[in-house]
């Protein structure tokens, strides 16, 4: 009993004094609970999994929670881990409340995150059916530097420490939402991350980024650098053009479809990041109608009844937000009423996104033998 709370059992081989087998017998489901401060200077709920005299950042009190190989292997919780010299790490502490802020921050917002999409649409996790959400705080670029930015790869969401435009990342709740987002766009309509529909994944991103973080319409006010950025967002839903008047201005993105970037694939995946603002804008107009609980079951419905194919265009857009906002008013759901279909209709007009007809899924190519 090295502790208060270890039992250990050994067994030794009375010949030669080899240990065969150690483990620990205390008998408890590993769910710990502690607090501590995240980057904002906050006190965060902690949840952790203690093993042993350890408490490893996995939270398992969720829903999704299964258990699975610990530490290494969680199922269905919430993985917090560190990135350094090209691996990742676990995050643990000898003590549930001793942890870096860094640490607390995305571990806390991971949860945060979750928690909206569940409560609000009864997602399980970014690919609905449960998995491990992994988060990797301390991310640096490829030569070692800290990096300016944070990111989905396909298995988790990544932050880095900010070097000239950021402060570490992971202290956003909307960069974390917006993060996760394309984690479920990519589990759902699965928009190709280029031109138009990279466009639209990126405003996915940013809209759900603001519904989870709803006291406004801005993404990264928390971790952007001013003297950078000087409208104190890295983008802004009810302003995309930040007070800019141009794409070299700093956060500036179109509004309206008159100011559409055409770009090749070589300049941000063929302005992905840029000409989100047309739909972002669209979004905030909605919402300013018919109120943010409405609009995010619309945009939610888009994903989870795939309307959009994964070359979907702005028109695409419109016309998946009309078709979502009409079924709800068809069946009678959620408070939706007739005018409300003109309201999304009148929004997409107003940024300049119109016409009936989308655009087709592309074909599958014939199978080689």
């Amino acid at each position: 009993r090295p502790n208060a709370v270890d039992n250990w059992y050994y067994f030794i081989d009375a010949n030669t004094g080899y240990i065969l087998e150690k483990y620990n017998n205390t008998q408890t489901d590993g769910h710990a609970q502690g607090t501590a401060t995240d980057l904002n200077g906050e006190t965060q709920t902690v949840h952790s999994y203690q093993i042993g005299s350890w408490y490893y950042m996995i939270d398992g009190s969720r829903s999704i929670w299964q258990g699975g190989d610990l530490p290494g292997s969680p199922l269905g919780g919430l993985w917090t881990l560190r990135y350094q010299d090209g691996s990742l790490y676990y995050v643990y502490s000898n003590n549930a409340n001793t942890w870096e802020p860094v640490e607390v921050s995305a571990h806390s917002n991971t949860g945060s995150v979750f928690q909206y999409f569940y409560d609000t649409f009864g997602r399980q996790a970014i690919d609905g059916d449960g998995s491990t959400i992994i988060s990797v705080v301390n991310v640096t670029t490829s030569s070692g530097e800290p990096m300016d930015n944070a990111y989905w790869n396909g298995a988790y969401m990544a932050y880095g420490d900010g070097n000239t435009y950021f402060t570490p990342l992971a202290g956003a709740l909307d960069v974390a939402a917006h993060e996760m987002t394309h984690g479920i766009v990519e589990r759902t309509v699965g928009l190709e991350y280029k031109f138009q529909s990279g466009a639209l994944n990126e405003s996915f991103a940013d809209i759900f980024g603001a519904m989870v973080d709803r006291d406004d319409w801005r993404m990264g006010e928390n971790v952007v650098n001013t003297q950078y950025y000087p409208s104190g967002a890295l983008r802004d839903l009810s302003d995309p053009n930040q007070g800019g008047t141009t794409y070299s201005d700093p956060g500036w993105q179109p509004a309206h479809w008159d100011e559409f970037l055409d770009w090749d694939i070589t300049y941000d995946n063929g302005g992905v990041h840029y000409n989100s603002g047309i739909p972002n804008k669209a979004c905030y107009l909605i919402s300013e109608s018919i109120g943010r609980e409405k609009t995010e079951q619309i945009y939610y419905k888009i994903l989870e009844a795939e309307y959009l194919n994964s070359q979907g265009t702005f028109v695409d857009m419109r016309l998946a937000a009309i078709q979502a906002v009409t079924e709800f008013v068809n069946e009678g759901l959620l408070g939706f009423v007739n005018s409300d279909i003109a309201a999304v209709s009148d929004a997409f007009d107003a940024v300049g996104i119109v016409g009936e007809e989308g655009s087709s899924a592309p074909e599958d190519s014939d199978p080689v033998q």
